[in-house]
């Protein structure tokens, strides 16, 4: 889904580097100083970049949002309590003996501290995402020396990934036609075998991909094709301006 999405020219053309480079250094800002504020204009900055270029939907939208957001604030919430031996704070519950479960305002301030951060990386990482396809990826790990197995890997696995979906998906329309939901041992029983069978199916397939790459002069090393990346100046200067003032705004939120 987001590898259908449209992005525009003037960033997908950029230097997939400088965008890697600026997702991970707002993830490490943010990792480091753990300020609301700074996190907050790091999440406005990259949704404001990523709906700015990108031609996303509502509801692509919410779909990849709402339950990330939502595992992060249960696990950040949960983050906010401690079990100690004296009942105070803001909450507190007593579960056996003399021992309570509470919530302070330390463990709050924690929380929001936790929830914010991992948001401001998630946005990242979704900036990323979004802007940069997959070829830019394997440009990205050519540029860092990564092993050439690990990257031919990755991008075959990342190949695989649609392909083991969409015959899931096709043996899940067979299967409901055939009623094979009707009852929960029906549901298990049709679940392993859509398992079993699309593990057999995706062993042929690589079988078949083996081949005709050999058909094709295979000699154990995959070229792949890039284009003329620009060196915009203008967005790195957004970039270094951005990661100037998510460093600034900590800062003052910190020292005040």
């Amino acid at each position: 889904m987001i590898n259908s999405v449209y992005v525009s020219e003037n960033i997908k053309n950029i230097n997939p580097n400088i965008k890697a480079v600026f997702a991970l250094s707002i993830i490490l800002l943010c990792v480091i100083f753990k300020e609301p504020l700074g996190c907050i204009f790091a999440i406005s900055v990259m949704w404001v970049l990523i709906i700015k270029n990108c031609r996303l939907s509502r509801h692509l939208i919410c779909h990849i949002v709402l339950w990330p957001v939502l595992f992060i604030a249960f696990s950040s919430f949960m983050v906010s309590f401690d079990i100690t031996n004296y009942r105070g704070g803001i909450f507190s519950l007593k579960i056996i003996n003399s021992y309570f479960l509470t919530v302070n305002a330390e463990g709050l301030k924690k929380a929001v501290r936790l929830f914010f951060t991992s948001s401001a990386s998630l946005s990242s990482m979704y900036f990323l995402s979004f802007t940069t396809p997959v070829n830019d990826i394997v440009y990205i790990l050519k540029t860092i020396k990564c092993p050439k197995e690990i990257t031919e890997l990755f991008m075959l696995i990342y190949r695989f990934i649609f392909i083991v979906l969409n015959m899931a998906q096709s043996i899940s329309i067979a299967q409901n036609c055939r009623l094979a939901q009707r009852t929960f041992k029906t549901r298990i029983n049709s679940m392993a075998l859509m398992l079993s069978s699309v593990f057999v199916l995706s062993y042929n397939k690589s079988l078949f991909m083996y081949n005709a790459m050999l058909s094709r002069c295979y000699s154990g090393y995959i070229n792949f094709l890039f284009i003329e990346y620009e060196r915009n100046r203008n967005f790195v200067f957004l970039v270094v301006l951005i990661v100037f003032t998510v460093v600034l705004i900590s800062v003052l939120e910190r020292v005040y």
